[in-house]
């Protein structure tokens, strides 16, 4: 749809009475960052859900963008399969550590995770912002697979 939510999250996914998903606070986060935080950037609670540029904005400038939010979705869709965030178990300094020097794609593929959905995550996971595909690129991705994955999935994607 054109817009940055900035923030997104298993907390932002609400789930309608139809089975549909519904993203909640779309844009808020950001706004929030910066009237509270100004110039400071504190570390977010969601940090285990942000890509390497979120968490580590260069010349302490964040401009959360359509990238950020599909490494987030990415990050999300792992908690809905799993039921464990990512770098569950980490203490929070490690588990930084580990996403800036080397972001998600790192992680081992839970036996939950499908092949094909683990090479999608792995493909939003991309390092460099400019390697991940779009939301709609993700969206067709999703579809196609529907046939491949459990009963649950389509309810969600």
């Amino acid at each position: 749809m054109g817009a940055v939510h900035g923030n997104f999250n298993p907390r932002n996914v609400m789930i309608a009475d139809d089975g549909s998903a519904r993203i909640s606070d779309i844009g808020l986060n950001v706004i929030i960052r910066r009237v509270v935080h100004s110039d400071r950037l504190k570390v977010p609670d969601s940090w285990m859900y942000k890509p390497p540029e979120e968490l580590f904005p260069q010349d302490g400038i964040l401009k959360p963008t359509m990238a950020m939010d599909v490494y987030a979705l990415a990050s999300t869709i792992y908690t809905i399969y799993t039921s464990k965030v990512p770098y569950s178990g980490w203490q929070c300094i490690r588990g930084l550590s580990q996403i800036r020097d080397r972001g998600h794609g790192q992680l081992e593929r839970p036996g939950e995770i499908p092949i094909p959905l683990w090479n999608v995550l792995q493909w939003c996971w991309a390092y460099v912002p400019g390697r991940r595909p779009s939301a709609i690129m993700v969206e067709q991705e999703l579809t196609s697979m529907r046939p491949l994955t459990d009963p649950f999935f389509p309810r969600i994607f």
